[in-house]
């Protein structure tokens, strides 16, 4: 099904609206602005989840610092994936202030090489 684009009111088109509807409509306007996006399915996985994604090279049992600025509110679940490397692993993290959290991983087989990973970052 194929969602019209929503309609934003327009000072250019609509001449016989008073200055003050346009000030308090403005808010709404922004909300139809991130409707239409979505309905039109450019959402990013970030926008979408409220996520934050981090391709980086971790070593096993060393933790490391990443930056969670893109998530609104309060980081409250992380992720892991590690494409081409498969073993069992046990994931920590905790939230240093609001802007970074700190994660480790440990992986069964202990591996001496850096493992390429993804790290997902859910905010609240």
């Amino acid at each position: 099904m194929k969602i019209q684009n929503f309609k934003n009111l327009n000072r250019s088109t609509e001449t016989d609206i008073p200055e003050e509807i346009f000030r308090t409509l403005e808010p709404l306007n922004e909300q139809l602005q991130a409707l239409t996006t979505g309905a039109q399915r450019r959402l990013s996985f970030e926008d979408n989840f409220n996520a934050q994604v981090h391709k980086i090279l971790l070593k096993d049992d060393i933790a490391v610092d990443l930056s969670v600025d893109k998530v609104r509110g309060k980081a409250n679940r992380v992720e892991v994936d590690t494409p081409g490397f498969f073993d069992y692993y046990r994931l920590a993290w905790k939230v240093i202030d609001e802007n970074k959290i700190r994660v480790k991983v440990k992986w069964d087989s202990a591996p001496t090489d850096k493992v390429d990973a993804t790290i997902v970052v859910f905010g609240s």
